[in-house]
């Protein structure tokens, strides 16, 4: 699975102060689940324990925390920051673990307790670490056995005893001594360590490899090898330095605002440029002609026609286009009112028609048709009737013509009459 499709890879540096992040912005549940997402990976991470334990403890449920805790003091009974921890963790509901906490806090670190009542070794081993630093290991030694007389089993007492035999005494006094207390705290890293040491100078290689691997993967970070040998140690490599995990939960907006990531740079917005306005053009008022409508009747009734006139315009608009009035938007007469006024046609009116059309179709008909036609006796017969017609007819055609136009006129078609 690659780093894209899981998450995004975070480092230990960053990690850290995220979590330092998240405690003081109060998300404590987010500070949870990325330190257990780290210690997932790196169990032996003691920072980041305690991170955990502290945003546990900020929570309101420091009672699951003081068994984490004491695993931690266990295992490097010289980090001060998991007994101040323990004693914030265990203050008002476990006197007993807190009085050793503070006890082991003010033997490491001193200052002034207040109101709290120390343990007997408390005062005798902050001296004898007091001569240690200033290197006055015949004080140092008569301070170790008056807390060791006090308390066989205090590990913080046994550690100064071998921390001050190394700086003192023989490989084969220090290996006896360093044997003797990781049978009895194996957890204990200044212990293997201090062994792991005897064992190289001594020719173990084999056991001495086995037990700086077991430190190196019980101290992630090797803070027990740092504070017992320098930061540039000999065994330095053992402990990586590129610490990351694939991170995939979400930040906080609080986390990200108090680590400064969801900040932008301070600017200002532009304004807009500043365009000249450009004046509207309005054309000049006109009178709307009314539309025309092209009939052919003599006299147009005016009141089918629209001629209502537009008011002019007062303001600068947009001059829509003319709207064109069709023939069919104009009101018509009922057909039914125009077919009642027509009059009915004279009774000579049928024949009239018939023969003057027989007229017409003789005179368009083609020559050789008539030719033939003209042999037949009746056709002969037909045309004198025809001719006679015509010469007696000549009213009744000028009758039919009038008749045509002032039906015509009625039917509002005056093409009707042509």
């Amino acid at each position: 699975m690659s780093a894209s499709q899981a998450g995004k890879v975070l480092k230990r540096e960053t990690l850290i102060h995220i979590l330092r992040a998240a405690l003081r912005s109060g998300e404590y549940r987010f500070a949870r689940q990325a330190a257990l997402s780290w210690l997932a990976s790196f169990p032996g991470d003691l920072e980041v324990t305690l991170l955990q334990a502290q945003a546990i403890i900020a929570d309101g449920k420091a009672g699951q925390v003081t068994a984490a805790l004491d695993r931690v003091c266990r295992r490097d009974p010289l980090y001060i920051d998991a007994y101040r921890l323990l004693a914030a963790a265990s203050q008002g509901t476990d006197p007993v673990r807190y009085s050793f906490a503070i006890s082991s806090l003010y033997a490491l670190s001193g200052g002034n307790p207040g109101q709290t009542q120390l343990e007997s070794w408390a005062l005798p081993l902050r001296q004898a670490f007091e001569c240690f630093a200033n290197q006055q290991y015949d004080e140092v030694e008569k301070c170790v056995q008056e807390t060791l007389g006090l308390n066989p089993e205090l590990l913080l007492a046994g550690v100064l005893h071998l921390l001050l035999d190394r700086a003192t005494q023989e490989t084969l006094t220090v290996y006896q001594l360093a044997e003797l207390y990781h049978a009895r705290w194996p957890e204990c890293l200044p212990i293997s360590l201090v062994l792991a040491e005897s064992y190289l100078e001594m020719g173990n290689e084999p056991e001495a490899v086995r037990l700086l691997h077991l430190c190196a993967s019980a101290d992630t970070t090797g803070q027990a090898a740092r504070r017992l040998w320098g930061n540039d140690h000999a065994y330095r490599s053992l402990w990586s330095e590129d610490l990351v995990i694939l991170f995939d939960q979400p930040i906080p907006a609080s986390v990200a605002s108090t680590m400064g990531w969801n900040f932008l740079a301070s600017g200002t917005i532009p304004p807009a440029p500043i365009h000249p306005a450009v004046p509207v053009l309005s054309a000049p008022a006109q009178p709307v002609k009314p539309a025309v409508v092209e009939s052919n009747q003599e006299s147009p009734v005016e009141d089918d026609l629209i001629t209502e006139e537009l008011e002019p315009a007062t303001e600068d608009v947009l001059i829509e286009e003319p709207v064109e009035i069709l023939v069919d938007d104009m009101p018509a007469e009922p057909v039914d009112e125009i077919l009642t006024e027509v009059e009915p046609l004279p009774e000579d009116l049928e024949k009239t028609a018939t023969r003057a059309n027989a007229a017409w179709q003789s005179r368009n008909e083609p020559a050789s048709t008539s030719a033939n036609r003209s042999k037949s006796g009746r056709r002969n017969r037909f045309h004198t009737e025809t001719a006679a017609a015509e010469n007696s007819g000549g009213g009744t055609t000028e009758t039919v013509s009038s008749e045509f136009e002032r039906l015509a006129k009625k039917l509002n078609q005056p093409s009707l009459a042509r």
